[in-house]
């Protein structure tokens, strides 16, 4: 499987979760102006293929006008990955943010994939140094808004980004359930050292932790 195959199966799949959204291709051009309904667009940024081995990097964006409430594009876009033979590195969802120019709310999401199921393929894991391993990661941002308005008035005056929270999927993971004890720790995954983190869901094929910061590492290990 191809990215851009990748891409079309994932289109497919979204198209029938969500029958409400019109979901089209990303190159069948930009929304320049604001929609009727919702609209999802999906598109190939960048693939590597060597010796039978792949990679892929989709960008996935909605585009929901103010007075439609947003999908939970995260949860859909994970949902109809697992119905797709690849291996997935990440799931990662930007901030939405309001267009002025399209007159939406655009929430960005980005896939990292690997188009074959190899066991080589899997992703690897630190946890406090230690090394393991997992099927998939998936890493979605969250940042807490307060908006403040005056009486009467629908639209608030200011608009506040407060803490930011990244929550971490691990699907498959192997070892470390002696680490599942503990109340903090560091992980390191794709180059990025998450911490403090804490547990939030353990599952018999899924792990869920929070964590209260991120930075990245640089190739001699040292934290940029």
């Amino acid at each position: 499987m191809t990215g851009s195959e990748l891409a079309a199966a994932l289109l497919e799949k979204l198209r029938a979760a969500l029958p409400e959204i019109e979901v089209r291709a990303a190159y069948s051009g930009r929304v320049t102006r604001k929609p009727a309904k919702p609209v999802l667009c999906i598109g190939l940024l960048h693939e590597e293929r060597a010796d039978g081995a792949g990679s892929a990097k989709l960008g996935v964006w909605l585009y929901t006008p103010p007075e439609n409430a947003p999908a939970d594009l995260f949860a859909a876009v994970c949902a109809a990955l697992q119905a797709i033979p690849c291996t997935v590195r990440s799931v990662t969802r930007g901030e939405a943010k309001y267009d002025g120019a399209v007159g939406c709310v655009v929430t960005p999401c980005t896939i990292q994939a690997v188009t074959t199921t190899a066991a080589e393929n899997r992703t690897a894991v630190k946890i406090n140094g230690m090394e393991f391993a997992a099927d998939g990661v998936s890493v979605s941002l969250e940042t807490q808004t307060k908006r403040y308005g005056s009486v009467g008035e629908e639209k608030p005056h200011t608009v506040v980004n407060g803490e930011k929270t990244y929550r971490v999927t691990l699907t498959g993971f192997t070892g470390g359930t002696e680490l599942l004890g503990i109340e903090s720790f560091a992980l390191e995954t794709g180059g990025v050292r998450y911490a403090p983190c804490a547990w939030r869901r353990i599952e018999p094929n899924r792990l869920v932790l929070e964590a209260g910061g991120a930075e990245n590492i640089t190739e001699s290990g040292e934290n940029e």
